[in-house]
């Protein structure tokens, strides 16, 4: 989702230019509009976690044979999904380095930020959504199912990802959520 909303947002940046102009950059703005484009930019810049997220998943699927619950090899799954996030952050960064060059307002710019960060996440928000119950039972069973990745040279499990598990909580493993998750 968030790769076709920025695919978009790029594709239409890009569109706006002219002949002479290809990006659509306004000339003779003010020292204001260029100052607010300059920390527009580095304020992106700090937002932006996919590319350092999906480097460090792609040192460690390489560096390491990584197994699934004790059962299944997973570590090319792991290393082409992070690819797909280092997609994700290249196409925000070019978007926000275009839009935020084309802008001639200073409030413009700071709005564009925002709205892109909130693109780029739209998929965390969907899966924190899903976690929750939004979108039914079956994913809430799913997302919030524990997994664990192990490395067979270390032989020590790290979560990757797991559910609420407190003492008494309706939510300790799938059965119990299907027996308590009417609510839904």
């Amino acid at each position: 989702l968030s790769t076709c909303c920025l695919g978009l947002t790029l594709a239409e940046s890009v569109s706006t230019g002219t002949q002479g102009n290809v990006l659509g950059i306004p000339g003779g703005v003010s020292n204001a509009v260029r100052t607010a484009q300059f920390f527009g930019a580095i304020v992106g810049v700090l937002m932006e976690d996919e590319i350092p997220q999906g480097l460090q998943l792609i040192a460690n699927g390489l560096a390491h044979e990584l197994i699934l619950n004790g059962q299944k090899r997973v570590h090319y799954r792991v290393i082409s999904s992070s690819f797909l996030r280092l997609i994700v952050g290249y196409l925000f960064l070019s978007s926000l380095f275009i839009n935020v060059a084309q802008n001639s307002d200073v409030i413009s710019i700071f709005y564009d930020v925002l709205a892109l960060e909130f693109v780029e996440n739209i998929d965390d928000t969907a899966y924190a959504l899903a976690k929750k119950g939004f979108f039914g039972k079956s994913l809430l069973i799913a997302t919030n199912q524990r997994y664990t990745l192990e490395s067979p040279e270390e032989m020590s499990a790290t979560v990757v990802k797991s559910g609420p598990r407190r003492r008494g909580s309706i939510l300790r493993d799938p059965e119990s959520l299907r027996r308590n998750a009417s609510f839904v």
